[in-house]
């Protein structure tokens, strides 16, 4: 007989053994005490958090003989019944396989008949999201009006696909992610009930790797005791990763910015078989353990603490943690392309070593010593006094460029037009792209735009053809949140809409032999050189004959 994995195998039968997910089973355990049940519950959350264990255990309870403190009892026929999977009243459909308009109307004809072993019938239905809309339409009269004797109890990790005339009628429960304590704990316990050993290294590996779902644990905890003792060195075989020895040399190296050191760290993870992905998740993970050991001290959690304690010596007064943490997260997502893992993860690497000594303009944290010491940042270095400027009135406010990131003192407009851009870029990223470069100024009710590119500038005035301009008004009017007028500055001694050349008879005899050979419906387009060298092309430097004897139009 095959041997049954250990999340089948220690799936919680009672309330009280369901671990991490009290608030949720107070209530449950209190309904079932008065015998309140309402007629659909809903449970939704990450995979492998208890949502399926927790509606078969509402489900035994609701169908129990004798219910002893809102728990099964575990010893009536029902009990016994639905423990073996077999109960005739409880019945689990899954969503993915039985999701249209067909299945639903089978469901509504069965839910009329009476239960057959007790005064209750319930329907499990897990991963309800995969039905049709056309289904769920179906399905909202049953659900609102069931008969008195059917409860519904629905399970999904994706609630957000739920239309909200399904959510309306359920209770709805949330069932989150378990703390890595918790998980360590439990998975220690099941050790113990197997009669093994196992080191508390690798108990810790395997609660971080499984991102706050139980199951997760207990199946990769399965894995590595199908190989003897759970060990870190066999966790770390199994994950792929790096054993606590090479990864505290990966992230000296790191918080030192030792280039070389930080290569040859990468280098020997690869040679000992480091997955890719594994390594920048555990990169970050203790990276962010650092962080959070410097910038809170004494109550950040003990793992942060130590952690951030082995390196103490190494991290910058000011670091970019933000940014370090980005740029590791920007190489996970580039480990999907086909661009080499190995380059991708040492590019990453190297880039968070610079942010991580690079001081920013802003940051959340400040300085993590200065935030665990409670000082203040030093002021700012003294300035040379300017000399002075004309009066107001006589000196006109100057177009400011548009800075790439929040730079401190920047003029309000600067910062409101710089995020308007930013939004542009999300929705319209052509709208967007002609904006670089671009100057800004703030005279009365207008915001002046000052373009020096003359090919972006056309085609931003060419509102009616493009709508690239009235993309930028409403940009404008959302970060402002008031109507505010934008008027496109011509660049100072430069036409904003040069005049095309005129083709001269050898070219237009040129193109007239063209046309002869080829045909009269050929276009013929003609590029003039710049006039001057290192002149900016101007628009009309591509002309475009029609071959039908129209106007030329501009090559864009």
């Amino acid at each position: 007989m095959a041997r049954q994995a250990l999340y089948r195998a220690y799936r919680p039968r009672r309330f009280q053994d369901v671990v991490g997910q009290d608030a949720v089973v107070s209530v449950l355990r209190e309904s079932i005490r008065r015998q309140q049940l309402t007629h659909a519950y809903l449970f939704t959350g990450p995979r492998g958090t208890g949502k399926t264990s927790l509606a078969r255990i509402l489900a035994a309870a609701a169908t129990c003989d004798a219910p002893q403190d809102g728990e099964p009892c575990g010893e009536c026929p029902s009990c016994r019944a639905a423990a073996a999977g077999g109960h005739l009243d409880i019945i689990e459909i899954d969503g993915a396989s039985n999701r249209g308009i067909d299945d639903v109307r089978d469901l509504r004809e069965k839910v009329l008949y009476a239960p057959a072993m007790g005064r209750r019938k319930i329907y499990i239905v897990d991963e309800i999201h995969m039905m049709t809309e056309a289904a769920f339409n179906a399905f909202l009269k049953t659900l609102e009006e069931p008969p008195p004797h059917v409860v519904f109890i629905f399970a999904t990790t994706a609630p957000q696909k739920l239309p909200i005339t399904v959510l309306s009628r359920c209770q709805r429960f949330e069932v989150r992610r378990l703390p890595v304590p918790l998980i360590e704990r439990h998975l220690k316990w099941i050790v113990e009930q197997e009669g093994s050993t196992a080191e508390s290294a690798a108990l810790l590996r395997i609660a971080e790797a499984s991102d706050g779902g139980m199951r997760d644990a207990e199946s990769l905890l399965d894995q590595v005791m199908a190989g003897g003792a759970v060990t870190d060195a066999r966790v770390t075989e199994v994950l792929g990763g790096l054993d606590d020895a090479r990864l505290a040399v990966l992230m000296r190296a790191l918080l030192a910015e030792d280039v070389p050191a930080l290569l040859a760290a990468a280098q020997d993870a690869y040679q000992a078989g480091a997955d890719a992905l594994q390594l920048l998740r555990e990169v970050a993970m203790r990276l962010e353990h650092v962080w959070i050991g410097m910038a809170v001290g004494a109550a950040a959690p003990e793992l942060a603490q130590a952690r951030a304690r082995q390196v103490a010596d190494l991290v910058p007064a000011e670091a970019d943690w933000f940014g370090a943490l980005e740029l590791l997260a920007e190489a996970e997502s580039r480990l999907r392309g086909s661009f080499p893992a190995q380059l991708v993860v040492e590019l990453a690497l190297v880039r968070a070593a610079g942010a991580l000594r690079s001081a920013p303009a802003l940051t959340a944290s400040e300085q993590p010593r200065r935030l665990r010491a409670g000082a203040e940042a030093p002021p700012p270095a003294a300035r040379p006094p300017a000399a002075p400027a004309p009066p107001a009135a006589a000196r006109p406010r100057e177009a400011v460029p548009l800075p790439v990131g929040g730079v401190a003192g920047e003029r309000p407009e600067v910062g409101r037009f710089r995020r308007a851009v930013d939004r542009l870029r999300k929705s319209r990223p052509m709208t967007a792209a002609l904006l670089v470069g671009a100057s800004v100024s703030r005279r009365g009710d207008a915001l002046h735009v000052l373009v020096p590119n003359v090919f972006s500038r056309h085609v931003l005035s060419q509102d009616t053809a493009t709508g690239h301009l009235a993309s930028l008004v409403a940009a404008v009017h959302e970060e402002w949140g008031e109507p505010v007028r934008v008027v496109l500055d011509d660049a100072p001694g430069v036409d904003p809409t040069p005049a095309p050349p005129q083709l001269d008879d050898a070219v237009g005899e040129a193109v007239r032999r063209t046309r002869a050979v080829l045909g009269e419906q050929v276009a013929v387009t003609v590029r003039a050189a710049p006039a001057a060298a290192g002149a900016p092309a101007a628009l009309g430097d591509e002309r475009r004959e029609s071959g039908e004897g129209g106007e030329p139009t501009d090559g864009l």
